[in-house]
């Protein structure tokens, strides 16, 4: 009887222990959890910065060189100017917003405030990249047709390959955004 309640207090220790590992573990991958998401989400707004920094500098520099004609033999039609300015205003506007509900986007929050808040930042992903082509690709047209372009081969052939070249990357861009959402929407749980 002796070893029965001697076995019965051991088993109830190593009971206790199990129940305190099982907490301490359940807690360790919370933290984890939530570097994890904090980590993914400021990785967001730090993309979204550089490249709000970067749409600045080009409209900056769209800017000093219709007024002081930095760069020789160009001179922009007065509405080519205003292309050149409206399409990066737009990707500012598009990022800023993005960094606003980025911002907003807090793990304390509720799984269904968070999931809420995200598939709003994918509503706007999907409608800047579609609405960002299309405005590109017609702009390029006004741009091309306002500058007389049509007939020089090579300024028409950069123009082409540049547009190329940014829709390939705004594909990548939207591939890897897609997989940060993916990574925030596993990491909130239900």
């Amino acid at each position: 009887m002796d070893n029965f309640e001697e076995l019965k207090l051991y088993w109830n220790k190593l009971n206790v222990n199990a129940n305190i590992d099982e907490e301490t573990n359940r807690k360790i991958l919370e933290t984890l959890k939530k570097k994890n998401y904090k980590s993914c989400v400021d990785s967001m707004i730090n993309k979204s910065y550089l490249y709000i920094a970067i749409l600045i500098l080009v409209m900056f520099i769209c800017l000093v060189d219709n007024n002081f004609h930095l760069i020789p033999h160009i001179e922009f039609h007065p509405i080519s100017f205003i292309i050149l300015e409206f399409l990066p205003f737009c990707g500012f506007v598009s990022e800023s917003y993005k960094v606003i509900i980025l911002s907003k986007i807090d793990y304390t929050d509720g799984p269904t405030v968070i999931k809420r808040r995200i598939e709003s930042l994918k509503r706007h992903q999907k409608i800047s990249t579609y609405c960002g082509v299309v405005l590109l690709i017609l702009s390029l047209v006004a741009f091309s047709y306002l500058q007389g372009l049509f007939c020089n081969v090579t300024a028409m052939t950069t123009f082409v390959l540049g547009t190329i070249v940014i829709c390939i990357i705004t594909y990548l861009e939207t591939l890897s955004e897609n997989k940060r959402f993916k990574e925030l929407e596993d990491g909130i749980g239900d």
